[in-house]
C-alpha cells in the first residue's frame, strides 16, 4: 500500500466511523437531537459535539466539580501537563472556587498575566451553566447540562458549538483532534471525583442520623 492510498484510507476511517463516535460519546439520540441552552447562540455551527455519561450521584453533588472548574482553580479533570501546567486537578471540593457568575472568564491559560478563556455566558445552577466567546454574533459555545435521571442518577452532558475558520488552523485543529481525547477523560474524571464525594456525604449523613438517634435515648 502507497503512502497516499494509506492515507486516503486513514482518512475515510475517520470521517466515517472515528469521527462521529467522537462527536456523540456517550450521548443517546434524544440527547443528540435536543434543543439545549445556549444552542441560540451559535447558529448553523460548522462542529457540534454533544457527549455524555452518567453520574451515579445527584446533580447538587456534580455541580460543585463543575463550577470550580480553570486554571489556577481546581484544574480540568484531563491531562494535567498538558491543561493545568503540570498540576494535579483537585479531588476535592474548594470553598474559595464555588462561586461563579456570569462574565466571569474560565481560566484555559494566561495571556500577558490575565486568565485566556472562555466567558460565563449563562448560569442555572445546578443544572446548566453556557461558556463561549465574547463576540457578537458568537462563534463558539461550551455548554454544561446536568439532567436528573432518577434514583439518585445524573446525566451529564457536555455541547460543544462552533465555527471553524481556515484563519484560526490551531483552533480548528485543537476542536477536532484534542477536544475528543481531552473531553472523555474530564467527563470520566468527575464522574469518579462526583460519585466518591456522594458516597461520602450520604454515610456522613447517615452517620448523623445514628448518632442523633442515640442522643435521644
Amino acid at each position: 500500500m502507497t503512502l497516499g492510498l494509506g492515507a486516503a484510507v486513514a482518512s475515510v476511517v475517520y470521517v466515517h466511523w472515528v469521527r462521529p463516535w467522537e462527536l456523540r460519546w456517550g450521548a443517546d439520540d434524544e440527547e443528540v437531537a435536543m434543543r439545549a441552552p445556549g444552542d441560540e447562540l451559535v447558529e448553523s455551527p460548522d462542529l457540534v459535539a454533544t457527549r455524555a455519561i452518567t453520574v451515579e450521584a445527584p446533580p447538587e453533588s456534580v455541580w460543585p466539580w463543575l463550577v470550580q472548574i480553570g486554571t489556577g482553580r481546581a484544574g480540568w479533570y484531563s491531562y494535567d501537563r498538558l491543561d493545568n501546567k503540570g498540576r494535579p486537578s483537585a479531588r476535592e471540593i474548594i470553598p474559595e472556587f464555588q462561586h461563579m457568575e456570569v462574565g466571569d472568564v474560565v481560566a484555559m491559560s494566561e495571556q500577558k498575566g490575565e486568565p485566556y478563556g472562555p466567558s460565563v455566558l449563562a448560569l442555572d445552577p445546578p443544572h446548566s451553566m453556557v461558556w463561549g466567546d465574547d463576540e457578537e454574533p458568537h462563534r463558539f459555545t461550551w455548554l454544561w447540562l446536568l439532567r436528573d435521571a432518577g434514583d439518585g442518577r445524573t446525566r451529564l452532558i457536555s455541547r460543544i458549538r462552533c465555527h471553524l475558520s481556515w484563519r484560526d488552523p490551531v483552533f480548528a485543529l485543537m476542536m477536532e483532534l484534542a477536544d475528543p481525547i481531552m473531553m472523555r477523560r474530564t467527563l470520566l474524571n468527575i464522574r469518579e471525583r462526583a460519585e466518591i464525594f456522594a458516597r461520602s456525604r450520604k454515610e456522613g449523613q447517615g452517620a448523623g442520623s445514628s448518632s442523633g438517634g442515640g442522643d435521644g435515648t
